[in-house]
């Protein structure tokens, strides 16, 4: 059976945990250890956007395509697209991902 691991805001991860994934919810400054410890320890990582945002795009990139632990972002359950800074096409991601170009003919 796949391990799930959250993390994210208490709101968010109070479903994750419902569902029986492992949750944290790091302060400042803890990030990076919970981070690294669920990394090992997970099939599954699932970060929210503002936690994986803390990851450097070089880490992330690396993460992203890594066997395991599949991580998955997602917004938090209070999300205000206001204040988004984009969230990916996944679409486009998973082309990428795939290696597929992306067909540019009208």
């Amino acid at each position: 059976m796949a391990t799930i691991g959250f993390i994210g805001d208490e709101l968010t991860a109070a479903g994750f945990r419902l569902a029986g994934a492992t949750v944290e919810t790091p302060g400042e400054g803890e990030f990076a250890a919970c981070y690294e410890r669920l990394r090992g320890d997970c099939d599954v990582l699932i970060l929210t956007q503002s936690f994986a945002a803390r990851l450097d795009a070089a880490r992330r990139a690396r993460d992203a395509v890594a066997l395991r632990p599949l991580l998955i972002v997602i917004d938090a359950i209070n999300h205000d697209p206001k204040h988004d800074a984009g969230a990916p096409d996944i679409a486009v991601e998973l082309r990428r991902y795939l290696g597929m170009r992306e067909d540019t003919r009208a």
